[in-house]
This record gives structure tokens, sequence and C-alpha cells, in this order.
């Protein structure tokens, strides 16, 4: 693996790990947050929920219906972790287990970094959006 993805995929391991051993569910959201922007938006955070919602889905998934399945449970996690983030709470949503939703954070943060290293690199999200595999 090249030495520019290994030290991309410091901050995003360390976040995922802290988000296994954490105490805190909002430590837990924060560091996911962390962990899944570092891997998916690399400092573009014009899109960010959004943006992040789409790239974990094209990455990990080639089923439509199962993207965007993904998507939205990556714009709940997106919504926690910020709740978490800005006000140090987790906001509470009437059908929306937190823990569900974190258990989804973390398999998506898992295979996300598998796929990068099984690929060698991180995927061409030009071409990854218009239907190549990136």
């Amino acid at each position: 693996m090249p030495n520019d993805v290994a030290r991309r995929l410091d901050i995003p391991l360390s976040r995922w790990t802290a988000s296994h051993t954490n105490r805190s569910l909002t430590d837990k959201f924060i560091d996911l947050g962390v962990a899944l922007e570092c891997l998916y938006l690399q400092g573009n955070t014009s899109e960010l929920q959004s943006g992040l919602a789409r790239r974990v889905a094209w990455h990990l998934e080639s089923d439509p219906s199962e993207q965007q399945r993904l998507m939205k449970g990556i714009k709940n996690v997106y919504d926690l972790r910020s709740g978490a983030a800005h006000s140090g709470v987790i906001r509470q949503k009437k059908g929306r287990d937190p823990e569900a939703v974190l258990a989804l954070a973390q398999d998506c943060c898992r295979r996300g970094i598998t796929k990068i290293i099984n690929d060698g690199g991180f995927p061409d999200w030009d071409n990854l959006a218009t239907g190549g595999r990136g």
C-alpha cells in the first residue's frame, strides 16, 4: 500500500477503534463522524451530510435499493454525530435507535477501510459517481 494511503487511514482507523472503546455514546458518534469524513470527504466540507451518505452508498453498495437504504442510514449517522458534536447530546427521534445507527456506522467504517486497503487506494469519486467502479 502506498505511504500516502496508509497515512490517510491513520485517523479513520484510530477514530473507528475509539468508537468501540469509548464509554460515551456521544463520543462514539463524534469518533465515527470524524472517521467517515476522513474516509469519504477528505477536506471537502461543502457536501457534508448528503455527500457523505452518497459516497458511502456508492463505495459500499452496487444495488440502487441498497444504496438508498445506506444513504438514509448514513444521514442518520451524520445527524446524530452533528448533534453530539455541536450540543454534546444525542438527539432522540421517534423510530431511530441510536445503538442501531451506531452499529451501522461502525460497520460502514470497517467496510470502507477494508475496501480501500484491498483496492490499494481511495476511489476516484467522479468516476464512481458516474457509474464507474471508482
